[in-house]
């Protein structure tokens, strides 16, 4: 079995939270049909409640297939490529800090950069 590709891997301090961005290439298997392995999260500074924190947004497919995680609940995620999952991620985060009154400059200025990358 070929190691994983690392594709991505980005972590800041942004705004008012921590955002983790990670997308691997590897063999396909069972869990992840896909070809990726991936974990996308922000972590915010003023959520209290540790659940809620750590779900506040999170894209993965580590246990069973592609999903997200929103506001502490688990949601479905169509995964299509690599590049759609970064914008779409960054555009929900994007909404999501608007509707708390959260600071949403940095990822606003990110989603922009990364318009241009090919990944």
């Amino acid at each position: 079995m070929a190691p994983a590709k690392k594709l991505f891997n980005y972590r800041v301090v942004a705004d008012n939270g921590v955002l983790i961005l990670k997308i691997f290439k590897i063999e396909p298997d069972a869990k992840r049909p896909c070809g990726y392995h991936y974990s996308l999260v922000y972590i915010p500074f003023w959520v209290e409640d540790k659940h809620l924190k750590q779900n506040y947004l999170r894209y993965d497919n580590a246990h069973d297939g592609p999903h997200k995680h929103k506001r502490g609940k688990r949601l479905p995620y169509s995964f299509t490529e690599p590049k759609k999952l970064l914008l779409d991620f960054l555009l929900e985060l994007m909404e999501m800090l608007k509707e708390d009154n959260q600071p949403f400059e940095e990822i606003s200025e990110l989603l922009e950069e990364l318009k241009e990358v090919e990944i």
